[in-house]
Protein backbone atom coordinates (compact mmCIF):
# COMPACT_ATOMS: atom_id res chain seq x y z
CA UNK A 1 0.00 0.00 0.00
CA UNK A 2 1.39 3.69 -0.46
CA UNK A 3 2.89 5.48 2.41
CA UNK A 4 0.40 8.48 1.81
CA UNK A 5 -2.63 6.27 1.63
CA UNK A 6 -1.46 4.63 4.71
CA UNK A 7 -1.33 8.18 6.60
CA UNK A 8 -4.60 9.12 5.10
CA UNK A 9 -6.66 6.39 6.24
CA UNK A 10 -5.18 6.74 9.87
CA UNK A 11 -6.35 9.64 9.85
CA UNK A 12 -9.74 9.37 8.33
CA UNK A 13 -10.24 6.35 11.31
CA UNK A 14 -8.71 9.04 13.59
CA UNK A 15 -11.13 12.36 12.54
CA UNK A 16 -14.10 9.85 13.49
CA UNK A 17 -13.22 8.79 16.81
CA UNK A 18 -14.23 10.19 19.66
CA UNK A 19 -11.88 11.11 21.50
CA UNK A 20 -10.46 13.61 18.40
CA UNK A 21 -14.45 14.47 18.19
CA UNK A 22 -14.12 15.96 21.61
CA UNK A 23 -10.73 17.61 21.10
CA UNK A 24 -11.17 21.12 19.67
CA UNK A 25 -7.25 21.74 19.08
CA UNK A 26 -6.79 18.12 17.44
CA UNK A 27 -10.26 18.71 14.91
CA UNK A 28 -8.50 22.28 14.24
CA UNK A 29 -4.93 20.94 13.10
CA UNK A 30 -6.15 18.02 10.95
CA UNK A 31 -9.04 20.26 9.00
CA UNK A 32 -7.76 22.51 6.03
CA UNK A 33 -8.90 26.33 6.91
CA UNK A 34 -10.57 26.07 3.67
CA UNK A 35 -12.68 22.54 4.79
CA UNK A 36 -16.11 22.47 3.44
CA UNK A 37 -18.45 19.66 4.11
CA UNK A 38 -21.56 18.26 2.45
CA UNK A 39 -23.09 16.21 5.67
CA UNK A 40 -25.95 13.73 5.35
CA UNK A 41 -28.27 15.98 7.06
CA UNK A 42 -27.86 18.16 3.70
CA UNK A 43 -26.75 20.42 5.63
CA UNK A 44 -23.12 22.71 4.88
CA UNK A 45 -19.94 22.83 7.29
CA UNK A 46 -17.15 25.18 7.48
CA UNK A 47 -14.13 24.04 9.62
CA UNK A 48 -14.82 26.70 12.31
CA UNK A 49 -18.73 25.01 12.40
CA UNK A 50 -16.83 21.70 13.18
CA UNK A 51 -14.10 22.41 15.77
CA UNK A 52 -17.16 24.81 17.36
CA UNK A 53 -19.77 22.23 17.07
CA UNK A 54 -18.93 18.54 16.83
CA UNK A 55 -17.15 18.34 20.05
CA UNK A 56 -20.42 18.79 21.75
CA UNK A 57 -22.70 16.93 19.54
CA UNK A 58 -23.37 13.28 21.12
CA UNK A 59 -21.36 11.01 19.60
CA UNK A 60 -22.43 7.75 18.64
CA UNK A 61 -20.21 5.20 17.04
CA UNK A 62 -19.10 5.18 13.61
CA UNK A 63 -17.99 1.70 11.79
CA UNK A 64 -16.48 2.51 8.77
CA UNK A 65 -16.59 -0.40 5.68
CA UNK A 66 -15.20 -0.42 2.20
CA UNK A 67 -12.51 2.44 2.39
CA UNK A 68 -10.90 3.04 -0.73
CA UNK A 69 -7.98 5.95 -0.89
CA UNK A 70 -7.48 6.87 -4.81
CA UNK A 71 -4.37 9.11 -5.35
CA UNK A 72 -5.95 12.76 -7.38
CA UNK A 73 -2.23 14.26 -7.62
CA UNK A 74 0.90 14.16 -5.67
CA UNK A 75 -0.95 15.82 -2.63
CA UNK A 76 -4.05 15.44 -2.59
CA UNK A 77 -6.23 11.54 -1.74
CA UNK A 78 -9.71 11.11 -1.79
CA UNK A 79 -10.88 8.94 0.62
CA UNK A 80 -14.11 6.86 -0.19
CA UNK A 81 -15.66 4.94 2.21
CA UNK A 82 -19.33 3.79 4.15
CA UNK A 83 -20.24 4.42 7.38
CA UNK A 84 -22.45 2.73 9.76
CA UNK A 85 -23.59 4.73 13.08
CA UNK A 86 -27.03 4.96 15.23
CA UNK A 87 -29.23 2.70 12.26
CA UNK A 88 -27.68 5.14 9.62
CA UNK A 89 -25.50 4.09 6.50
CA UNK A 90 -24.09 7.04 4.66
CA UNK A 91 -21.90 7.20 1.58
CA UNK A 92 -18.44 9.54 2.37
CA UNK A 93 -16.05 10.63 0.74
CA UNK A 94 -13.37 13.29 1.72
CA UNK A 95 -10.41 14.99 0.48
CA UNK A 96 -7.00 15.39 1.95
CA UNK A 97 -4.22 17.97 0.70
CA UNK A 98 -0.77 17.73 2.16
CA UNK A 99 0.55 20.91 3.03
CA UNK A 100 4.29 21.76 4.62
CA UNK A 101 4.65 18.04 5.08
CA UNK A 102 1.40 17.35 6.79
CA UNK A 103 -1.79 15.85 5.74
CA UNK A 104 -5.19 17.68 6.41
CA UNK A 105 -9.04 17.03 5.40
CA UNK A 106 -10.30 19.98 2.81
CA UNK A 107 -13.96 18.38 1.65
CA UNK A 108 -15.99 16.03 2.99
CA UNK A 109 -19.46 14.62 2.01
CA UNK A 110 -21.87 12.33 3.15
CA UNK A 111 -24.88 10.95 1.61
CA UNK A 112 -27.42 8.62 3.43
CA UNK A 113 -28.11 4.92 1.19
Amino acid sequence: MDADFEIVEKLEYEISSKEIRSDSNRLSTLIHNDFEEFGKSGKRFSKSDIVNEVPIWDYHEIEIKHLECVRLSVKTVLVKYQSFSNGVRANRSSIWVKENNHWQMIFHQGTIC
